[in-house]
């Protein structure tokens, strides 16, 4: 009964969150606490109950067997917050605009160049783990030139995007937390067994920017003895300086970069959670950005706002997958998967949740699709051999298809930008970057993160 029940809750959600009769939020807390509510009068739980299972989702539980205190919600939550904070500010200061104007500088009106260049570009601001601010800075640098120089703006979309796709997954991007938080796996051990599958990814991104300036440089004619015109260099150049040129801070670029490669660091060798490193990394960085407190007042209200949006979506899968967990609704749906489940599929299991994953990742918000279906899909996945860790990389490798979710804001403003429609990026996109999917599950199954 209750399996019916949380198949019948996760469709109701992806119904009204799909028709756009309620909002994502709206869609992960409003849905679900209507069927707790339900469950617990049903049970004579007590309404007390559904908030405690709230509770549970959105900051820990513990086992009542073991004693293990789980976590929610809430790192992941501080983690991704004040992650884009971080780098919002590090944008506005100038950390990466030496970077993009090298490479700017370095074009010579070569289509060849463009392209590497623009890969690099993407590569460099797409670190960021923001996929607006990285599509923004982008198109305001490039767009005009791809247009000067008669290249398909179109090429100029799948190399901004296809190195975001993949940055997207470092450990301060927003899909890494979520996942290691519904799965309750440590965010570094996911990132290091990540590591191989996305750099091999990166090297397909510059290749196919190989490719694409080849083939301009062909359909161009291009003339190796001409020049970019200097004054649409100085436009592109311009583009990058004057962007909110009041919060430069050329004279403090060193400060920035070894406090960045400082927080970077700690992450990775495990010194301290994300969320507290950003945390501090941001109070750090603009007290010395700003200095004066009502500067940094504005900019805090500014940053908070524009990253806030994950952050509440990350909360609300905490309340769908608290009242999913502690109804039992998640137990009795795994129980009922792995008995519905041939037997002949079980050694596969973790190359068909896979493939299971990437209409879920494209079709839901992955905060909605991690908190509630695979942190019930990882006691399934036990059941046939397959580790919780493994179970994340699984999750993970789909991202590859993430970036033609039609819930993607920005994907809107890069296609008006590059002059297709959405269906047409759609077409574009599986044609030139599925092999990014095909890269992650190659290297994973040779590493032994994705067991077949």
């Amino acid at each position: 009964m209750l399996a019916i029940i949380a198949l019948l809750m996760i469709c109701t959600f992806v119904y009204f969150l799909l028709s756009q009769k309620l909002t994502v939020v709206g869609s992960l807390l409003i849905i679900p606490l209507v069927f707790g509510v339900g469950i617990a009068l049903f049970t004579n739980s007590g309404l007390d109950a559904v908030f405690k299972w709230i509770y549970e989702g959105i900051f820990y539980s513990i086992d009542e067997v073991s004693g293990e205190i789980i976590s929610g919600v809430a790192p992941a939550v501080f983690l991704i917050l004040f992650a884009i904070f971080y780098f919002n500010m590090m944008l506005d200061v100038g950390l990466f605009d030496p970077i993009i104007e090298f490479f700017i500088k370095e074009m010579r009106g070569d289509p060849l160049r463009v392209t590497i260049l623009t890969v690099c570009s993407s590569i460099a601001v797409s670190s960021t783990g923001d996929t607006t601010t990285a599509v923004i800075i982008l198109l305001a640098a490039f767009v005009d030139l791809y247009k000067q120089m008669e290249m398909r703006l179109p090429i100029l979309a799948l190399l901004i995007i296809g190195p975001n796709t993949i940055l997207n997954m470092l450990p301060w991007g927003g899909p890494a937390a979520v996942i290691s938080s519904a799965l309750n796996i440590e965010l570094m051990d996911l990132s290091f067994a990540l590591f191989p599958g996305m750099a091999g990814g990166i090297l397909y991104t510059i290749c196919l920017a190989f490719y694409f300036g080849y083939k301009e440089r062909q359909r161009l004619n291009f003339d190796k003895e001409a020049e970019l015109d200097e004054e649409q260099k100085e436009k592109m150049l311009a583009s990058i300086r004057n962007r909110r040129v009041e919060y430069k801070r050329p004279h403090l670029y060193w400060v920035n970069l070894l406090l960045t490669f400082t927080i970077i660091g700690l992450l990775i060798l495990g010194y301290g959670h994300g969320s507290v490193l950003f945390l501090l990394g941001s109070i750090i960085g603009a007290t010395i950005n700003f200095g004066d407190s009502t500067i940094v007042m504005d900019r805090t209200r500014e940053y908070v706002a524009s990253a806030i949006a994950p952050p509440m979506a990350t909360l609300g899968a905490g309340a769908f997958s608290g009242i999913l967990y502690g109804s039992g609704m998640s137990q009795a749906l795994a129980f009922g998967v792995v008995k519905a489940i041939p037997r002949f599929l079980g050694q596969h299991m973790a190359l068909v949740y896979t493939l299971i994953t990437i209409p879920g990742l494209v079709f839901l918000p992955q905060e909605a699709y991690y908190f509630g279906i695979s942190s019930v899909m990882v006691n399934v996945m036990e059941q046939f051999g397959v580790t919780p860790l493994q179970t994340g990389v699984a999750s993970m490798i789909p991202q590859a298809f993430g970036m033609i979710s039609p819930i993607i804001p920005a994907l809107y403003i890069l296609t008006a930008q590059t002059q297709q429609t959405f269906f047409e990026y759609q077409k574009r996109y599986i044609k030139y970057l599925w092999p990014i999917f095909a890269i992650f599950c190659i290297i994973y199954i040779l590493t032994g993160s994705l067991p077949v």
